[in-house]
């Protein structure tokens, strides 16, 4: 009897193949990690222990490696995690400049090497891999279950964009004509904190502050919703007059890379599986984008170009230091391994039910005033009083954390951390594949409230009791969105893969 050998098709040899390649790179990635690891961990005791400033450069470069390995793990997460990488990295080149010996002003002492930018990158690549590894899990199992129950924004996305671009164009000629009426921050040399605080009227204080949210439902159209290439043209062409308008009322650098992802958010997402291929064009449109936001920047700084290189120099060193300025003091007050600071973590708890929350938190002394009532110069803690507009700390988490725990604590303080920028993010997610406007505007309020919270160590923004009041309200709205969407019943539904 003759028996016959089965053969397999060249197509399951592929599939077979394809999984074994899959499954080797994930090791070597794991492999990569924990050397990367490694070496961050040698990297931070020595930094503490030599006090050489040439090592923030090196911890700047090992910030860079954890970002591209982020994005070889997930590169979803990581295209979600962008806002927050870039205010990492403005905290981190704050810190290479203050081992390196930068004046800071805010609290009255110049920088000198200690290792804080060792140890922030440590404690950032703990909440970053943290997040991947939280968000990877729910997008991939509560969310791949999630189907589109009506193509409501679809058959309405010609109207729905057109409604956006008004917006974008009534809010740049609203901005235009207040600058006009009051003059932009960026022509009569005003800061644009004081601007916010004694010029400015309301609705223009609004559209300043949602920046992020205007470029997001811009970004909808540009590049999500069904509409013709005229109305994905025209979107984009709002979204770079508002950048620019912005710029005229003092809005720079970092906040403009900030709004510029968050605009590019959509387009990220839907073709994460081609960013690698598409790195290079990014890289070099980034670069462009960098170029432009500096100009820019150094501009504002000169003072319109009436100052000298050194004094402009020292002027944007002066502001640019504020975003790293609390995690250094702290390194340099130094901490407990373990630690329990029951009077700060009672006023935080206290807070949550606050409703004037900035007068408590100046006067009792949470987040950043936790440190300014403290260490701050009698002048610049008089402007934080009067709310002048001198002083921008950033990075407070960390360094509270530090305080109220100490460094181990401050690793739990940083996965939970990690873990609400997942259910924040996943929420975004959700928005961007359903395609709802509405859902996305929601998305990015509660993502403005936990960068807040990360930014400022403002615990109460996204578990204080006026903040849960808020987001019960978004869940109403998403529930009856849902509802109206099953009583609609449309006759075609589809059915999305996995995210």
């Amino acid at each position: 009897m003759t028996v016959r050998r089965r053969h397999s098709t060249p197509a399951v040899s592929e599939t077979i193949a394809e999984a074994v390649s899959r499954t080797n790179q994930t090791i070597h990635l794991w492999i990569e990690a924990g050397i990367f690891a490694g070496c961050l961990l040698v990297l931070a005791v020595t930094a503490t222990s030599a006090a050489n400033p040439h090592l923030s450069v090196v911890a700047a470069a090992m910030f860079f490696w954890m970002i591209v390995l982020s994005l070889r793990l997930s590169p979803r997460g990581t295209i979600l995690l962008i806002p927050f990488i870039i205010s990492s990295a403005s905290s981190m080149v704050a810190l290479v400049m203050i081992e390196y010996g930068a004046e800071i002003p805010e609290l009255g002492m110049m920088g000198l090497p200690n290792g804080s930018t060792s140890t922030y990158v440590v404690y950032t690549t703990i909440c970053f891999w943290f997040f991947l590894l939280s968000f990877n899990w729910i997008v991939g199992s509560d969310l791949r279950s999630i189907k589109q129950i009506s193509l409501l924004f679809d058959r309405y996305a010609t109207p729905i964009a057109l409604g956006i671009l008004a917006i974008g164009a009534l809010s740049i000629a609203y901005l235009m004509l207040a600058g006009l009426k009051s003059g932009f921050p960026l022509l009569t040399g005003a800061d644009r904190y004081a601007y916010r605080r004694f010029s400015a009227d309301i609705i223009t204080l609004y559209l300043l502050n949602l920046k992020a949210t205007i470029s997001i439902i811009l970004g909808m159209v540009s590049f999500l919703l069904p509409v013709s290439r005229l109305l994905k043209l025209a979107s984009t062409s709002i979204f770079i007059c508002l950048s620019l308008v912005f710029f005229l009322f003092g809005e720079k650098f970092f906040t403009q890379l900030l709004s510029l992802a968050t605009f590019m958010t959509p387009y990220l997402y839907h073709n994460h599986k081609r960013l690698l291929q598409l790195l290079p064009v990014l890289l070099i449109g980034g670069g462009l984008a960098l170029v432009a936001v500096s100009t820019v920047t150094w501009f504002i700084y000169s003072n319109g170009g009436r100052e000298n290189p050194h004094a402009t120099m020292q002027r944007l060193s002066g502001r640019m230091v504020g975003q790293g300025e609390l995690w250094f003091l702290q390194n340099q007050i130094g901490a407990r391994v373990v630690n329990w600071d029951s009077e700060l973590v009672e006023k935080n708890a206290r807070a949550l039910f606050v409703k004037d929350i900035n007068l408590f938190a100046v006067r009792e002394g949470v987040g950043p005033s936790y440190f300014s009532n403290r260490y701050a110069p009698d002048k610049i803690r008089a402007s934080i009083l009067r709310n002048a507009g001198s002083v921008t700390y950033a990075a407070a988490l960390e360094a509270l954390g530090l305080a109220a725990f100490g460094w181990a604590g401050l690793i739990l303080v940083m996965i939970f951390t990690g873990g609400v920028i997942a259910l924040s993010s996943a929420y975004l997610v959700y928005a961007i594949r359903l395609r709802s406007v509405v859902s996305c505007v929601f998305a990015m309020y509660i993502i403005s409230a936990v960068r807040s919270y990360v930014s400022q160590g403002a615990l109460w923004q996204i578990i204080g009791i006026y903040s849960l009041k808020w987001f019960a309200v978004i869940f109403v709205i998403e529930l009856g969105l849902m509802l109206l969407n099953s009583a609609l019943k449309p006759s075609a539904q589809m059915n999305y893969s996995r995210i």
